[in-house]
């Protein structure tokens, strides 16, 4: 199943990245927008971390 393109924007990732460099810059990014330990509002700590969350599922 292809990964919708928005979801490599949001890693700041190109489409040809490999499934570690996924992995990575998951981890990376989930510890920006983690609700609990970001600076953004909460909202938008949400919402960005349930994205990084329905992406994983893939």
């Amino acid at each position: 199943m292809p990964i919708d393109p928005n979801f490599y924007q949001l890693l700041d990732l190109s489409p040809e990245a490999s499934s570690d460099e996924i992995h990575d810059a998951y981890r990376k990014k989930s510890k920006v927008y983690h609700p609990d330990t970001t600076t953004l509002p909460k909202e938008v700590a949400i919402q960005k971390f349930q994205q990084l969350m329905m992406l994983m599922a893939f």
